[in-house]
């Protein structure tokens, strides 16, 4: 799959953002509603006494606003000037909380609910208030990073993408910007956790490939997207299997006033949206979904190839009481590409494809809060993934790969939160869950990289993994400026008989109101790939894979609004799988180039890897007229292959350097531009003449990774144009990727319908036009 570049259909319709547009509402048509409930974390009881200030901003009447939260924690703003709004919660006891980018239009009530942390300790320290200030576990963790409101949706070359926003943070490689994988401080694309409403998802795109947990573009719908969590190592106990990082999203709740919609159209698809109350308002309701076009356009004309995907959003929330909460929520997502050998050969392509693939992940989740002390969350969740794929030799009409493939997991856990005293905070829990794995997959004969012929393979059958865990975490402040978190889990597997304890250990010390010093080391492991231990049977008994970090983190609030970062990080894998068949890679790191995991006769548990690096962030929050992000990252990413050589891994570009800015003009108009740059990756240049002769990719097995690829650079540009009406609004945007069509390399291959060496570009440039109507 990754060696396919799709041709993706693309229409650009003309923009009409125009100074002549509608002319502004009055004052009173422009009045918008704020309104929400401020609950205790552990607990999930409102807080009353709670001070919400919404601070001044440009424009007309937008001085200072406050409120105080009554008995059940209950706020409302209402006549604010549409806008953008900063929103600052504080209570005694309390660490205060700051939301950012906050959107306020006349047509759609804001609905904000936020959890505040209870302070250790029997007095309160000063708090610089900032963006990222809550939960408390985000400031104290090295590397963390917290994003919320219209960041999501307005980052430049994020195309509305959860994963193209995270990318721009520090610490993340740059392989191939035609995919979104995470690749977090050296490990690979599947070691990432996602959770959603803490529903755990695997796979949060369209068009994913095995063995990686990213795609050609995001399933979630980032507008709905109300806060963002990123841990890129040192994490919390409760979150095991995964040996990177844990991505949490928060979906806001539907109005539970009125019934609200949205119809949105743009380059990419179009869709829409309904939300509205449920049971007199003890509940809310939301629904939308999105479908491409560009499959219907190019029947209509008879001409071209475009892929066809889609999803379906729907979550429910409902009040059992004043402590009790329940939420559903189900995620569908349908992706299809495909093209003959006719078409193949004339794009250039050395394979056909037919490719289908449909997700669907559905939850519930109960909140509890027993007491005051003690609160609960209990998740039930059920996730399928189907991938039917043909990808058929465009030269000889053979076979490549056929699969046909469906694995389920379904999954119950339970997190609980006891306070103890003032200093003293608990968590425990449990988890369990089974993987159902059926494939019959078909991998057609090839000449490997060494020039060996590799005859046919057929892997066919099923395979059930079950998988528990106990966890404990322990926080305690011993004295004001210092917090430490202990913590640790034990993790049992049914494919190897493995139970296996990690460990866990993270402080903070706040040096003064606006300096942490925060540091953790630990554990992480996780199983092997139920794909993997279906197709090759000789991993089932090995060891499973574990990495050990260590994390140094410093952060700097020079003012309310600007904040600097410098994280240090090493990280040592090791029992990771690897194979004398192949060993050039490790088995995690395939899906980078082939795309697909293949099958081995033989696997060992001898691999080991290491990744350190340095990072540091300088940011502008949003508020006021501008914003701005500097991120950069120095790392080194190596492992050691079957035969014992240490060898730069496929993601180890060195250093990466991300730059994003925005203004916003005349109240209506939003700019924003993004600046990309990352060193290129280590490859094994091909034998021309053997590959010329055999009219196939054989490597120079002299040369293994001693060339890169050239430097990525890559502009993005994004423009925002606002037309407020009585009782809706317009929303206008042009988004650019790849501004300047730069040709970066992703990686070469050899094309066997010219037999020779051929390029796979990455991104060219990219226009997304698009129109959202509030109403």
């Amino acid at each position: 799959m990754k060696r396919i570049r799709s041709r993706i259909v693309v229409f650009l319709a003309v923009s009409f953002f125009s100074a002549f547009g509608p002319p502004a509402a009055s004052s009173e048509e422009s009045a918008g509603v704020l309104s929400g409930f401020v609950l205790d974390y552990e607990s999930r009881r409102g807080l009353a006494d709670v001070r919400v200030i919404l601070p001044a901003g440009e424009g007309p009447g937008r001085t200072e606003r406050s409120a105080v939260t009554g008995k059940g924690g209950a706020f409302e703003f209402r006549g604010l000037p549409a806008g953008v709004y900063s929103c600052l919660f504080d209570r005694s006891g309390y660490a205060p909380r700051a939301v950012e980018g906050l959107r306020v239009d006349p047509a759609v009530p804001v609905r904000l609910d936020v959890e505040m942390v209870r302070l250790p300790g029997p007095l309160r320290e000063e708090v610089t208030v900032t963006a990222e200030a809550g939960p408390s576990r985000i400031e104290r963790t090295a590397g963390a990073v917290s994003v919320e409101g219209e960041r999501l949706r307005q980052t430049p070359g994020s195309v509305d993408d959860v994963s193209r926003v995270l990318k721009a943070t520090a610490g993340i490689s740059q392989v191939n910007d035609t995919s979104n994988e995470l690749i977090v401080r050296g490990g690979s694309p599947w070691e990432n956790a996602f959770y959603v409403d803490q529903i755990p998802f695997y796979d949060i795109n369209h068009f994913q490939v095995q063995g990686g947990s990213g795609g050609l573009i995001g399933v979630i719908n980032a507008s709905w997207v109300r806060s963002l969590n990123f841990f890129k190592g040192g994490f919390h106990a409760a979150y095991g299997d995964r040996m990177s990082s844990v991505i949490e999203m928060v979906f806001r709740e539907g109005d539970r006033e009125r019934v609200q919609a949205q119809v949105d159209i743009n380059t990419a698809g179009f869709g829409g949206g309904v939300e509205g109350p449920i049971l007199g308002g003890r509940g809310s309701f939301l629904v939308s979904a999105k479908r491409s076009y560009h499959d219907l356009v190019t029947k209509i004309i008879g001409y071209g190839v475009a892929p066809r995907f889609g999803d379906v959003h729907f979550k429910a929330v409902l009040d059992l009481g004043p402590r009790h909460r329940l939420e559903l929520l189900d995620v569908n997502a349908d992706s299809r590409l495909s093209y003959d050998a006719e078409e193949a050969v004339a794009m250039g392509f050395t394979r056909a494809l037919n490719y289908k693939n449909r997700q669907n992940t559905a939850g519930l989740c109960w909140y509890a809060g027993w007491s005051d002390s003690y609160s609960t969350v209990t998740t039930l969740s059920w996730s399928r993934y189907r991938n039917a794929d043909e990808l058929l030799d465009s030269v000889t009409d053979s076979a490549a790969f056929l699969f046909d493939e469906t694995t389920d997991i379904i999954g119950l856990r339970h997190v609980g939160g006891l306070v103890l005293s003032g200093r003293l905070r608990a968590s425990l829990g449990f988890e369990a869950k089974a993987e159902i794995y059926d494939f019959n997959n078909y991998y057609g004969a090839y000449v490997d990289p060494y020039a060996s012929l590799i005859p046919p393979v057929l892997a066919r059958g099923d395979l059930t993994v079950a998988k528990g865990a106990v966890f404990a975490g322990l926080d305690w402040r011993p004295a004001p400026p210092l917090t430490v978190s202990l913590g640790a889990r034990l993790d049992v597997l049914s494919h190897n008989r493995t139970a296996e304890v990690s460990p866990r250990l993270s402080a903070a010390w706040a040096v003064s109101p606006r300096l942490t010093l925060k540091a953790a080391a630990g554990i992480f492991r996780q199983a092997v790939p139920t794909a993997i231990l279906g197709i090759t049977p000789a991993v089932r008994d090995n060891r499973n894979p574990a990495a050990a970090h260590f994390l140094f983190g410093v952060s700097h609030d020079v003012s309310k609004d600007f904040r600097w970062t410098l994280d240090v990080y090493d990280k040592q894998y090791r029992r990771l799988p690897v194979t004398p068949e192949d060993p050039e890679f490790s088995v995690f790191d395939l899906c980078l180039d082939y795309g697909v995991y293949r099958s081995f006769t033989t696997v060992t548990d001898d691999g080991q890897a290491a990744a350190r690096g340095l990072e540091i962030t300088a940011e502008k929050k949003p508020g006021g007229t501008w914003h701005l992000f500097a991120g950069a990252s120095l790392f080194r990413s190596r492992f050691r292959d079957a035969l014992g050589r240490w060898r730069d891994r496929l993601n180890d570009n060195r250093y990466v350097l991300t730059m994003i800015g925005g203004v916003r003009i005349a109240r209506k108009w939003n700019l924003g531009l993004r600046w990309d740059l990352a060193g290129g990756v280590p490859y094994t240049p091909y034998d021309i003449a053997r590959s010329t002769a055999l009219n196939a990719a054989v490597l120079d097995v002299t040369r293994l990774d001693s060339t890169r690829y050239p430097d990525y650079s890559s502009v993005s540009l994004r423009v925002d144009r606002e037309f407020r009406f009585r009782t809706s609004v317009l929303l206008a945007y042009l988004s650019v990727v790849n501004l300047l069509d730069r040709e970066n390399i992703a990686r070469y291959y050899w094309n066997r319908v010219e037999n020779r060496q051929d390029i796979v570009p990455q991104a060219p440039i990219l226009p997304v036009f698009g129109l959202e109507y509030r109403f």
